[in-house]
C-alpha cells in the first residue's frame, strides 16, 4: 500500500474515532436542544383529561410537557424524549402507565422550518 494511502486511512481512523467520542459525551449535534413532539397513536379507557388519539404535546428539554399532562404522562413522555435526542432507539411505545386510562405516544423530533 502507497504511504499516502496509508497516511488517508489513518487520519480516517482519527477523526472516525473523535467523531465516535464527541458523540457518546455531548450526544447527536443536531437535536442537542431541540424539542420533541409526541402524538397520541392509541388509548385504552378514557383519558382523564380527555386527551384523544391525534393530540400532540412538545417535550422542551427541561421535560417540561406542553400542554399539561398528568405526572404519569410527564415522566413518561420526558424519559422517551430523552432517548430520541439522544439517538436511541426507544425500547417500545412510551405510554402513560396508568392502566384504566392508558395514552401510547409516538415521539419525534420537532421539525425545523423550512427555509424558503
Amino acid at each position: 500500500m502507497e504511504p499516502l494511502a496509508r497516511a488517508l486511512i489513518g487520519i480516517g481512523a482519527v477523526f472516525a474515532a473523535v467523531l465516535t467520542l464527541v458523540l457518546l459525551v455531548e450526544g447527536p449535534l443536531v437535536l442537542r436542544g431541540r424539542r420533541v413532539v409526541a402524538r397520541v397513536i392509541g388509548i385504552q379507557g378514557a383519558c382523564p383529561l380527555n386527551y384523544k388519539v391525534g393530540d400532540r404535546f412538545v417535550i422542551k428539554e427541561n421535560g417540561q410537557v406542553q400542554p399539561r399532562v398528568c405526572d404519569y404522562a410527564q415522566r413518561a413522555m420526558a424519559r422517551a424524549a430523552q432517548n430520541v435526542r439522544g439517538g436511541v432507539a426507544l425500547p417500545g411505545t412510551p405510554c402513560c402507565p396508568v392502566l384504566e386510562h392508558m395514552l401510547m405516544f409516538e415521539m419525534m423530533p420537532e421539525q425545523l422550518p423550512q427555509k424558503a
